[in-house]
């Protein structure tokens, strides 16, 4: 097995020049309205061997191997190019969120890189930068650290993502942000354990309170998508609403329209 991981952050290298990474898309949906209010970047590798790399195990590849800046340069510029072809196609621009492990990038190198984006195109605003593992924001230079204060008056929104997992209430005072995305662990059981159904309930009134956006990953049923509907949740993304990322292409193909308006989810129960 270690060999095999060995293997694997070698052959990532060459895995960008070989054609084998792509950049998808999943719809975040206003859980209110059921309309499509921003898009999810998923990073994908397409082994040569027929498997597919992607989440913590291909962050974890891209950290061990050195390639963490070189892959999310390589996602920033297909952003910038889809979204380019968005707005060229005289589509409605939405929010798109790109994730970023901060175990493994400096602030400033991620600065750059979206200072990079808006050089190619794109608007500030038009991008949410989703951190994970921000612990280490309290361990970080000065001028790292405020790094993330300049990002957000430039224009670009901070979420924490994975909040209850690898991020907690207390990071919260360390990085001010625009949003926290629950991570989808909350979700599995939720029908079942009440005491998963307190802490969702607990973390949706903190993000009211301070004024924050709360995005419930994972919602894969209905059942997950009426819990949180009912408490008021602001927005959502999972499998309930799309089994799998599309291409820039075919995401703009069935989400964005030319009129203006975002597309609505059709959600389980509703006619029409």
């Amino acid at each position: 097995m270690a060999q095999s991981r060995l293997d694997l952050s070698a052959e990532l290298r060459h895995a960008i020049s070989r054609d084998e990474i792509e950049l998808l898309y999943e719809p975040r949906v206003g859980l209110a309205t059921g309309r499509v209010v921003a898009a999810q970047s998923v990073l994908r590798w397409k082994h040569a061997s027929g498997r597919i790399i992607e989440g913590d195990e291909l962050t974890a590849l891209a950290g061990s191997s050195e390639m963490d800046v070189a892959l999310l340069e390589w996602q920033f510029e297909e952003l910038s190019k889809h979204a380019r072809n968005w707005r060229a196609a005289g589509l409605q621009p939405i929010p798109v969120g790109i994730s970023a492990s901060l175990a493994n990038i400096r602030p400033t190198d991620l600065g750059h890189l979206a200072d990079a984006a808006i050089a190619a195109g794109m608007e500030a605003r038009h991008l949410t930068l989703e951190l994970q593992h921000v612990g280490v924001i309290d361990r970080l230079p000065a001028p790292e650290a405020a790094e993330m204060a300049a990002l957000r008056k430039k224009g670009f929104r901070l979420a924490v993502d994975r909040f209850g997992a690898t991020s907690s209430v207390a990071h919260l005072r360390s990085l001010v942000c625009d949003e926290i995305k629950v991570d989808a662990s909350f979700l599995h059981d939720l029908g079942r354990d009440a005491t998963l159904q307190a802490m969702l309930l607990g973390i949706g009134d903190l993000a009211r309170r301070l004024r924050l956006t709360c995005v419930a990953c994972g919602i894969d049923t209905p059942a997950h998508l009426a819990f949180l509907k009912k408490n008021g949740w602001d927005q959502g993304q999972g499998r309930l609403f799309g089994h799998q990322p599309l291409s820039g292409l075919a995401f703009a193909a069935k989400w964005l329209t030319r009129s203006g308006k975002i597309h609505r989810v059709s959600l389980p129960g509703e006619r029409g």
